[in-house]
């Protein structure tokens, strides 16, 4: 089905359908709708990359060329960061500079039933989030990375195929920052679209929260800018609808003042297991409705086990120059710390740390679940991690499971209440998810660890129920492939979502032609 003139004419300002819509489509609406409506088999793409190539000159790679290579599995930070997308091959890349080249390639891939994956920074794990096997094309926006912060230093457009790493050097130079990721080389478009949690959330929210203005390339090549006085419908979707409606070439976000802080990492004997968890369980607590004073004190505490043994490695941060500030403090007497490494340093130094354990070119998953903050549910994780996962130690030279938790409080939640479509209010209390993260480099090892790490989300999600503890909410960046994380956002947020991609992607090219992501309809 098309959008005849007189049906865009029924489409309002703020996206959302009048009564002159078909009765045919509005009978497939509704969250509980099983599949998307469109269904079609994918054209083969090798033609329409010499298609692609004649409309788009010096901005299409072939397999086997330098470019193609480079951002595959360019080092150290060029390519993909998993083994998993890397090993993907698409008939071509696509490397746009400008909103209207990306445009330009969506009309013709969309217009070719062609399949196509976007790449941003390339950091989601399993394979064929932002890459795609030898039937699609991939539209790579890494020549797309501008960092340019306004006249008046209130806001910074950040180009979609922008790393945080690119966006910090340019703002602590000014003492500006955003609410964006933690670690150096994470993609800015991925981390927004699926919420993004930051060493600011307890003040600001989520990354996507920060948000003031999209620039959005629509399925049928539309360029349009998305704020919340434009088209608020499509706005709220966007904060958290992952590639559900297009392709973001600019994200502009609210900046706001932000000199050196402190921070750093620390290394524990597993002895301390339960000092851990206790002053984590306090901290949440006793912080989670606001901070007073105004700065933001944070922690992600994991619990690790790898061929070095087991041990506890928390990242701490003060958004405050001041060392060791008084929500910390109980972590401060957990001794002995094994490693130091906190200091008082720029966001630049930190997110650039924080990428260290994690390098490209390795095999990675990642699993979560969220639950109410309990002390002795903290310790069963704990538990479950060491029975599942201690056995698979011996099988590969690189491998290592860590069993993050990470505050959700209800200051954090606060800032995108009803804003944004995570469906996350304070009135659900103070949460912890957990970012489950494997890393490996033997395939044959593969399937067994792949096994375990679905194992672990699954009996987590089952004993959290049974203790009464499991929140339905499913962080989008953290979450298995075989998870629905947008479902969890809940129905009326589901509903505004899947209206839009109606409304803004009539052919539902994004639903059947983009298989990367997490879909409106599963």
């Amino acid at each position: 089905m098309r959008l005849t003139p007189f049906v865009l004419a029924t489409v309002t300002l703020s996206g959302s359908i009048s009564a002159a819509w078909s009765p045919a489509w509005n009978s497939h609406g509704g969250a509980s709708h099983p599949s998307f409506p469109f269904k079609s088999s994918p054209s083969n793409a090798t033609n329409i990359c010499n298609v692609l190539n004649k409309a788009l000159p010096g901005m299409v790679s072939y397999q086997n060329s330098t470019v193609y290579l480079q951002e595959q599995v360019g080092l150290p930070d060029a390519g993909y960061w998993s083994i998993q997308e890397s090993s993907l091959t698409p008939a071509c890349r696509v490397t746009p500079t400008t909103a209207p080249d990306v445009a330009l390639a969506v009309r013709i891939l969309v217009g070719a039933n062609v399949q196509l994956a976007v790449r941003g920074g390339g950091h989601t794990a399993w394979a064929g989030a932002a890459n795609i096997g030898s039937s699609g094309v991939t539209i790579d926006l890494s020549a797309m990375k501008d960092v340019i912060v306004s006249s008046d230093n209130k806001t910074v457009a950040v180009g979609g195929g922008a790393r945080w790493i690119d966006v910090y050097n340019v703002l602590v130079e000014q003492d500006l920052m955003v609410c964006g990721g933690r670690v150096a080389p994470v993609g800015v478009g991925g981390l927004t679209t699926g919420g993004g949690k930051c060493f600011f959330s307890s003040t600001s929210g989520f990354a996507a929260d920060g948000v003031t203005n999209f620039e959005l390339i629509t399925s049928t090549g539309l360029i349009l800018q998305v704020s919340a006085k434009t088209y608020p419908l499509l706005f709220k979707a966007l904060k958290g609808g992952n590639n559900n409606f297009g392709i973001i070439t600019t994200f502009t976000f609210a900046t706001f003042t932000q000199g050196n802080m402190w921070g750093g990492e620390a290394i524990y004997l597993p002895t301390t297991s339960a000092a851990q968890y206790s002053a984590l369980y306090n901290l949440i607590e006793t912080t989670g409705d606001v901070y007073n004073p105004p700065y933001d004190a944070q922690i992600i505490n994991a619990y690790v086990v790898g061929v070095a043994g087991s041990f506890y490695a928390n990242y701490y941060t003060n958004t405050a120059p001041v060392a060791w500030p008084t929500q910390l403090q109980a972590f401060q007497a957990i001794q002995p710390a094994l490693i130091d490494t906190t200091r008082i340093a720029n966001m630049t130094s930190f997110a650039e740390e924080l990428s260290t354990g994690t390098p490209n070119g390795q095999f990675y998953i990642f699993g979560t679940l969220t639950f109410q903050n309990n002390l002795a549910f903290m310790s069963v994780l704990k538990n479950l991690t060491d029975t599942i996962f201690t056995g698979s130690v011996a099988m590969d030279p690189a491998f290592m499971v860590s069993m993050v938790l990470q505050p959700l409080t209800k200051a954090m939640m606060a800032p995108g209440c009803g804003e944004n479509s995570l469906g996350l209010c304070p009135s659900a209390g103070n949460l912890v998810f957990v970012d489950l993260t494997v890393s490996w480099t033997l395939a044959n090892n593969s399937d067994v660890i792949t096994t375990a790490a679905n194992a672990f989300v699954a009996s987590a999600t089952s004993l959290a129920e049974k203790a009464g503890v499991l929140n339905e909410y499913i962080y989008l960046n953290y979450a298995l492939p075989s998870q629905d994380p947008i479902a969890s956002y809940g129905e009326s947020n589901v509903a505004n979502m899947r209206e839009q991609s109606r409304v803004w992607d009539p052919s539902g090219a994004f639903q059947r032609l983009v298989p990367g992501g997490y879909k409106l309809w599963r």
